[in-house]
């Protein structure tokens, strides 16, 4: 019976610290309804584009870490750019 504990907690420890070494971030942020929000990273090439909904909010999720370059265009046309960091288990956030 201690045996299979001790086995269950071995289990258990093995698969958080698997579940912990992920290199996955989110973004997320807020603009108007109608804006276009496109991301680009020139780390690892993976680029995403989404068009905001009423609320006007968005959340870009199992981003790969690193650098992103963010820009909305809104619809009106006008263009706000930034950058941003994603980092493993963390959400970025962009206004």
């Amino acid at each position: 019976m201690a045996r299979r504990f001790v086995l269950f907690l071995v289990a258990c420890v093995l698969a958080f610290s698997v579940s912990a070494q992920h290199s996955w971030g989110s973004l997320m942020g807020a603009g108007k309804a109608g804006d276009v929000v496109k991301i680009y990273s020139p780390d690892n090439g993976v680029r995403r584009s989404i068009t905001l909904k009423e609320d006007g909010k968005f959340q870009l999720l199992r981003l790969p870490v690193g650098f992103y370059e963010v820009t909305i265009t809104h619809s009106d046309g006008t263009v706000d750019e930034a950058g941003t960091q994603v980092r493993a288990g963390m959400t970025a956030r962009f206004k």
